[in-house]
């Protein structure tokens, strides 16, 4: 065998095993487009209260008048790409899941957020925010950031939102919450 065989041999194994190790990478590595929520230690605590003037400022709702079978609260900025592959996602959401009401909470400027609801026609309730207050009250400054919360006002759960696929992994954590609740009281 000739020493140029032998190379090209050689060459085709290291492309092989290259390959190997980039798809098992791949596979086993964090994909933000998975169906499981990232960043869920992130943010108020799962059980906890949502911050009470939030449902003041929101079209005078309070957690009580909430006839929806929860509250899905999109933290977004105006200025954030991420967030801006989100926004045509909500009329789809809401076309699937009428019972969850939207809610986004924006950061930005004024003209910047009414500038983003012009251009993707956002016709959910907006909320402006400031980075301080997201950092201070919601216990985050990640975009696009999510929680669901239930008609009681509590969180029920919360990470990163890129699409359709963290929309509903956001919401089918009800039960999760339930069983924790249940096992907290029987526990006590």
């Amino acid at each position: 065998m000739s020493l140029f065989y032998l190379s090209y041999l050689l060459l085709w194994m290291v492309c092989a095993m290259l390959t190997y190790f980039v798809v098992k990478l791949m596979r086993s590595g964090p994909n933000p487009m998975s169906k499981t929520l990232m960043k869920q230690d992130h943010g108020l605590t799962h059980g906890s209260l949502f911050p009470k003037q939030y449902w003041k400022e929101i079209e005078g709702i309070a957690p009580q008048s909430i006839t929806h079978k929860g509250v899905v609260i999109l933290v977004t900025s105006a200025k954030c790409g991420a967030c801006q592959s989100v926004y045509p996602q909500i009329p789809l959401f809401q076309k699937q899941f009428p019972q969850y009401q939207v809610i986004l909470l924006m950061e930005g400027e004024s003209e910047i957020i009414e500038q983003a609801k012009e251009k993707y026609e956002i016709i959910v309730p907006v909320v402006p925010m400031t980075v301080e207050a997201l950092k201070k009250e919601l216990e985050t400054s990640m975009f696009p950031f999510g929680y669901h919360v239930s008609s009681e006002g509590q969180v029920v759960s919360k990470g990163l939102i890129f699409g359709m696929e963290q929309l509903k992994p956001l919401i089918s954590n009800q039960k999760k919450l339930q069983k924790r609740q249940s096992v907290e009281i029987h526990s006590a």
